[in-house]
């Protein structure tokens, strides 16, 4: 046992385990920049850089999984992906070309606006995107040409402003209704 400090110059190793008290922390550098420790209080274990640097964690390959070590929790792979996961399945991930989300996007602002959930400096904009399955907007806007290939579908007719100018490459079919056509 040792109380009090323990000052260790050159090599040393120790065998077996050290072992601190709750709130012991172990104390790095002359300003004691990095500590890790575990608060009582709370019953958080902390990693705690207070230094002007990053604190970086290096490896390869580094993964942050559950206590039990088999969930994943986040995953980031050098020169490859960075996937952030629910429940053991990737739900965000980077890849070469951008990015996937698996499930429902929900975001308060697409315009660029800062402060929004999703800040986006130009708006969403991109030479391509692909939106699968069911896209649903409350009081969404589109500016701009937007493109569908498919079937576009009003589900509330009688609320349309205006449509604008439709171009179409082939027939527009009507299936029950009034159209009106004016100039």
């Amino acid at each position: 046992d040792v109380n009090g400090t323990l000052n260790v110059t050159g090599v040393s190793t120790f065998q077996g385990n050290v072992d601190l008290g709750d709130n012991d922390r172990l104390r790095f550098g002359d300003g004691q920049d990095l500590q890790i420790y575990h608060n009582s209080s709370n019953g958080n274990s902390v990693i705690q850089e207070t230094g002007s640097g990053d604190l970086n964690i290096l490896g390869n390959n580094v993964n942050i999984r559950n206590q039990s070590g088999n969930e994943n929790i986040a995953r980031f792979i050098q020169d490859g992906a960075v996937k952030l996961y629910y429940y053991n399945s990737p739900k965000f991930e980077t890849t070469e070309t951008g990015s996937i989300i698996t499930g429902i996007l929900t975001a308060t602002d697409f315009s660029g606006a800062s402060g929004g959930a999703a800040d986006f400096p130009n708006g969403l904009t991109g030479t391509t995107g692909t939106f699968s399955d069911n896209i649903s907007a409350v009081d969404g806007t589109f500016t701009g040409n937007v493109s569908i290939a498919g079937t576009l579908t009003y589900e509330d007719v009688t609320n349309i402003d205006s449509v604008g100018l439709i171009t179409a490459r082939s027939g527009i079919n009507v299936n029950s209704g009034d159209v009106n056509i004016t100039s």
